[in-house]
């Protein structure tokens, strides 16, 4: 009698006709249905829908999902930045991973209807991305998306949700493990992917995480650009374009993404180099570059923490100074996490400038003298990627520490800076203050 009584819950998607039930309605969200992001009886809105006035008042649209704003002040100039389960999960860096797949699926040049026929038909015929559905092509993998992340305790369980949603996207996910953003972006184009994600927190403190996006060759997505398309993808809901899901595997091309700098470490002076940097990765790359030569590296101890994008506080280079006056180093580096930005220091304990850093590295690169040109430097790494694909430019400056260069690989790497510039200071017995005041 009492369950012949009990009242029937039912439920009704948004911009949908009909009722459903709440077994079905529980099913969706475990299946990451589009529509439940704009639902208000998500999980995640719980307590956070406004009345029509109230959103009005808090320049929020009535009509948006509850969770868009809280989603969108993730999204940094280079990247999505959240703290851990507070606000960035696996849940939700899944959303996320699958709506840079969908746009990475617009660039492609073919979709594959599923007519029965296996047809062909080209992207640019269809009205809208979610009218066509890429069929995968037994025994053929998926486009590439490389993934990787950074050596953060959270940075696996975030890993594991980007995956999932990549290749529920139809994408063949190459998983890197650790690696710093170099070694993605240089992995991209060796293995002929369309983008990748590096799953890192870097730039904020040890409870962070986050996303690095990057598109084909490696380039980085930033904001404004690309990285915006993702967050409104996002918004508007992911369509899954593909009926059957990518594969999956693992692959360390560590020694051949070393290999391309090992001929320019021949030849270096035999220097003590005073070095900062917050995670251990990095380091260890420089040192196998510097095994078989006369280098020292003096490591100094670095907190994990949050470090400043456009430079940096005298408490983060005084242990580096004391290290260079205390060993008499001929220069101090100031790595970041991802191993991207540097920071020069003199061995004097005086901080080079970023833009007089990449005005040495361009009058000593072998063969091309002493140019009049100012090395270009652009607002964000998306725009400095871009400009490093156009053949007449070799070398790039982005936001402060960041230098990108054409070879080997279109982009920024803290390695390759690195490398050049042992290089271009074992040219003579110069000190680097001396380099620096001519």
């Amino acid at each position: 009698m009492f369950l012949a009584s009990a009242p029937v819950i039912t439920l009704r998607c948004p911009g949908e006709a009909y009722d459903i039930p709440l077994a079905v309605h529980r099913a969706r969200l475990a299946a990451g249905y589009a529509k439940c992001r704009h639902c208000p009886h998500h999980p995640a809105a719980a307590g956070q829908s406004l009345s029509g006035s109230a959103a009005e008042a808090a320049g929020v649209d009535p009509g948006e999902s509850p969770r868009a704003p809280a989603v969108a002040a993730l999204f940094e100039p280079e990247g999505i930045r959240g703290v851990y389960l507070n606000q960035l999960d696996r849940p939700l860096a899944g959303e996320l991973a699958a709506a840079f797949a969908q746009e990475l699926a617009r660039d492609l040049p073919e979709i594959v209807r599923d007519d029965g026929a296996g047809l062909e038909v080209s992207a640019e015929s269809l009205p809208e991305w979610g009218e066509g559905v890429r069929v995968l092509q037994a025994g053929v993998p998926g486009p590439t998306i490389v993934l990787a992340q950074d050596e953060r305790p959270s940075s696996s369980d975030l890993a594991r949700g980007v995956c999932l949603a990549l290749r529920r996207m139809g994408f063949q996910v190459v998983d890197l493990g650790i690696a710093t953003r170099g070694e993605l972006g240089w992995a991209i184009g060796h293995l002929q992917g369309v983008g990748g994600v590096l799953v890192t927190g870097a730039g904020k403190g040890p409870e962070w995480t986050g996303l690095d996006l990057a598109g084909a060759g490696g380039a980085a997505w930033s904001l404004p650009g690309r990285l915006a398309d993702v967050l409104r993808t996002w918004q508007t809901g992911v369509v899954r374009g593909a009926r059957r899901s990518g594969g999956l595997r693992s692959s360390r091309l560590r020694g051949e993404y070393l290999a391309q700098y090992q001929p320019w470490c021949h030849a270096l002076r035999p220097l003590r180099i005073a070095w900062s940097c917050a995670a251990r990765l990095p380091t260890r790359l420089v040192r196998q570059l510097l095994q078989a030569t006369a280098c020292q590296l003096l490591e100094v101890e670095t907190a994990v923490r949050g470090r400043p994008r456009e430079g940096l506080a005298e408490r983060d280079l005084q242990p580096l100074v004391d290290c260079i006056q205390r060993e008499r180093a001929h220069l101090g580096l100031w790595v970041d996490e991802l191993a991207q930005q540097v920071w020069l220091v003199d061995e004097r304990g005086g901080l080079v400038s970023s833009d007089r850093h990449a005005r040495w590295l361009q009058e000593s690169e072998p063969g091309t003298g002493r140019p009049s040109a100012a090395v270009p430097r652009l607002p964000s790494r998306e725009a400095a990627g871009g400009a490093l694909g156009q053949t007449q430019v070799a070398q790039v400056e982005g936001p402060a520490g960041f230098h990108g260069f054409s070879t080997p690989w279109a982009g920024c790497d803290a390695v390759g800076t690195i490398v050049r510039t042992l290089r271009a200071l074992s040219q003579s017995d110069r000190t680097v203050s001396d380099w620096m005041s001519h």
